[in-house]
């Protein structure tokens, strides 16, 4: 009896150890689960800090960078006068205050607070800047406060030649406002420090690691002997890696995600405590615990209880992550889901996405602060979802725009719909009272969607598209998505893909409009057009692709392209012995933001051997006036090497007696309005004559450009035009057909006619 008893009582402690072990299997097996999950959402929530921050900075330099171009353009040299410019600017960002410092140690705040340079320390603060560098500067205290500030800096040339640095100094506490999106309930947080440890933004959250100067020390001196993390730390952060990490505590452990910032030698670290995974594996345990008291029946009250705990918990982390922070409606990642899931249920009909946007939002936070900026935002989706019925969708895209997935019944019916929601939208959040009183404009996009299965970005993007002004009309608030805006769209990336290609195919063809010298009744030299052969199947004229290739910057390129064509043809002329006379070439106004171009267009003169007297540049009056400050030198530059200066369109714009007198030009292209007007406007006739006047006083040359009849040519040579140009001489030609021409006024067999 003792020995089956102490069978049972065996068998009992045996079947008890093995019911305990699947237990506290199952439960670890439930936390590691649980931790890898919380890890990974770790990793989403940095991956979304080093967005927010990187877009910061990106927005900040490129401010100052811009703010720095205008500032060379100031070509008077008083500083005094630039800060004075720089106050507004200031005052409209989110800067603390902003300045430049010259390397004489002068320098100039928005807050008009004095710098010392006494001290080496002062001027390593600004060395960078003053040495021509563009960057942001850690690991300071402002001047004023003492509390831990970046500097961005931009460097620039005042207009006396000193050479300066424009900075702007950036409190690090709104880099933590930035990244302070409350995660994992409000326990998480984060740090920003260099890839030596040094801390470069803090966290003042009540768990957080405290205040410290080197990560690295700081945990040495705490624990020495957990300084192995540490150390496989410092080693990863030098590869430029990111990843998981733990750090062992006197208080418990945390849990970090280190990832670079790709912005000097910055890494993010994302924190939580160790009690964020331990909190769901406590109730675990405890369960593991009465199970081994129940036993079976125990074991599978615990894993209902697990699996119930387990979908509670991500459920409320879904909840915290797919909601609007600003509306409290849902997210756009919550809409981009649900909106996939409708549009595959295709018995819900047909819809259309449709895009709102506040008009000047910006000017609300600036003006009014984020907080009244954050109002009319909820007051604009709350109206917006007001409107809406079911199965229909909105959501906050992100800054002040809204996307809707509405029920579409016909173009007019959902106009009037969207028309009618914006006007809810204009009420609910305008402002009258309390001493700020405004009101908002509202756009509208509307893409109606004809294959439910297309990628719902690229919804959302063609409905942003449709408000765009030049999509929408000049006095449209609701535009549609059509398919001109989507040809355009498709045509103009095609010729941007086809771009290089065309330039290595020699695609793109040199014409050449000849000029008619009216007094020695004959042509004098040519203007170089462009043409594109596209693909070598149909002419584009140049009013369809350069001002593409403006916006996107391919004109510089291109521009390099025709001028060198037309240096080795007028080169080839001149062998020859053909009176090919000067050729002028047009220089867009994007060359003029490259330093450089000056020296560009002087390497290819001597490359292709033509004389440089047998070709001039043209650029537009407006170009000239907007760039006056930066073109005089380059300008005198090529006269001095015996390159010609043309002024085109010239009365196009409201300064050309200013630049006539000011700018060095040698010849002035009447625009061809002035021209038109000329026989039927007696005003428009005399000031042609005293353009024409004045610029003879000066020593400047007079050609009159779109000249298409006879009673034009005759008007325009009773004043004393220089030269003629247009229909009426002679149309743009191709290479070979100008040189046939130039070859029989060189043989005499050319009757002019005139």
């Amino acid at each position: 009896m003792k020995k089956k008893t102490g069978k049972i009582l065996l068998g009992s402690f045996v079947t008890a150890g093995l019911i305990l072990a699947l237990i506290l299997l199952l439960g670890f097996s439930f936390f590691y689960i649980a931790r890898k999950k919380t890890l990974d959402t770790l990793m989403e929530v940095s991956n979304q800090g080093v967005k927010l921050i990187r877009q910061e900075v990106d927005q900040n330099q490129t401010l100052l960078r811009n703010l720095a171009i205008l500032m060379e353009q100031d070509e008077t040299g008083d500083l005094d006068r630039l800060r004075e410019k720089l106050i507004p600017v200031d005052r409209s960002n989110s800067f603390r205050r902003m300045g430049f410092v010259a390397e004489d140690k002068t320098s100039y705040s928005t807050d008009y607070g004095d710098l010392s340079f006494e001290s080496e320390e002062m001027m390593e603060r600004f060395r960078p800047g003053l040495e021509g560098k563009e960057c942001v500067v850690d690991g300071l205290s402002d001047l004023a406060l003492g509390d831990p500030v970046t500097i961005y800096q931009a460097p620039f040339v005042a207009g006396d030649g000193r050479r300066c640095t424009l900075f702007a100094t950036y409190a690090n506490r709104d880099y933590q406002d930035i990244l302070s999106v409350s995660t994992f309930g409000g326990r998480g947080y984060s740090y920003i420090i260099t890839d030596d440890g040094d801390c470069v933004i803090g966290s003042d959250h009540p768990s957080s690691l405290g205040a410290f100067d080197n990560l690295f020390e700081a945990m040495e001196q705490e624990n020495g002997a957990g300084t192995h993390n540490m150390k496989a730390l410092e080693k990863a952060m030098k590869n430029h890696e990111s990843g998981y990490l733990e750090i062992r505590r006197k208080n418990g452990k945390r849990y970090v995600y280190f990832q670079p910032l790709e912005i000097n030698n910055w890494y993010l670290l994302s924190i939580i405590p160790g009690s964020v995974i331990r909190r769901d594996a406590h109730v675990l345990l405890a369960l593991s615990y009465v199970m081994t008291l129940l036993c079976a029946f125990l074991l599978m009250l615990l894993v209902k209880r697990i699996r119930s705990a387990e979908k509670k918990y991500w459920s409320s982390l879904e909840s915290t992550a797919l909601r609007d922070p600003v509306t409290g409606f849902a997210s756009f990642g919550r809409f981009r889901v649900d909106a996939k899931d409708l549009l595959q249920n295709e018995k819900n009909g047909r819809y259309a996405m449709v895009c709102f946007n506040i008009q000047m939002f910006q000017f609300i936070n600036e003006l009014y602060g984020y907080q009244e900026g954050d109002r009319v935002l909820k007051a604009v989706g709350i109206a917006l979802n007001a409107a809406l019925g079911g199965g229909e969708l909105m959501a906050r895209i992100n800054a002040d725009r809204f996307a809707a997935l509405m029920y579409y019944d016909g173009r007019e019916e959902i106009r009037g719909r969207v028309m009618k929601i914006m006007a809810d939208m204009e009420a609910g959040a305008c402002k009258k009272e309390g001493g700020a009183e405004y009101e908002i404009k509202m756009t509208a996009g509307v893409y109606v969607i004809e294959d439910n299965r297309e990628v719902l970005d690229k919804m959302v993007d063609r409905a942003k598209a449709a408000f765009t002004r030049e999509n929408r009309g000049a006095f449209e608030t609701c535009g549609f998505y059509d398919t001109e805006i989507r040809n355009r769209a498709v045509q103009n990336r095609e010729r941007e893909n086809h771009f290089e290609t065309a330039i290595e195919q020699e695609e793109f063809a040199v014409y050449y409009q000849p000029k008619y010298d009216v007094k020695r009744k004959r042509f004098h030299g040519a203007e170089a057009l462009v043409r594109w052969n596209f693909q070598k199947e149909s002419m584009i004229p140049p009013g369809e692709f350069i001002p593409l290739f403006e916006s996107n910057g391919m004109i510089v390129p291109l521009d390099e392209y025709v001028f060198r064509r037309a240096c080795l043809k007028v080169k080839e002329w001149i062998g020859a012995g053909l009176p090919a006379g000067p050729v002028s070439v047009n220089i867009s106004r994007v060359h003029l933001y490259q330093k450089n171009f000056a020296e560009t267009y002087f390497r290819i003169i001597g490359e292709t051997g033509v004389p440089a007297s047998a070709i001039s540049l043209e650029l537009t009056e407006t170009a000239l006036f907007d760039n006056e400050g930066i073109l005089n030198e380059a300008l005198e530059t090529f006269r001095e090497h015996g390159v010609k200066i043309l002024m085109d369109d010239f009365g196009s714009g409201y300064s050309s007696m200013q630049l006539l007198s000011s700018m060095p030009v040698d010849m002035l292209k009447l625009d061809k309005s002035m021209v038109d007007d000329s026989t039927e406007n007696e005003r428009t006739r005399a000031v042609l004559k005293s353009v024409i006047n004045l610029a003879h006083s000066f020593g400047i040359e007079v050609t009159a450009e779109g000249v298409e009849n006879g009673e034009q040519y005759r008007l325009l040579e009773s004043m004393g035009i220089d030269y003629i140009q247009g229909y009426y001489c002679a149309k743009p030609m191709p290479e070979a057909e100008y040189e046939r021409l130039i070859q029989k006024q060189k043989d005499g067999e050319w009757d002019n006619g005139k």
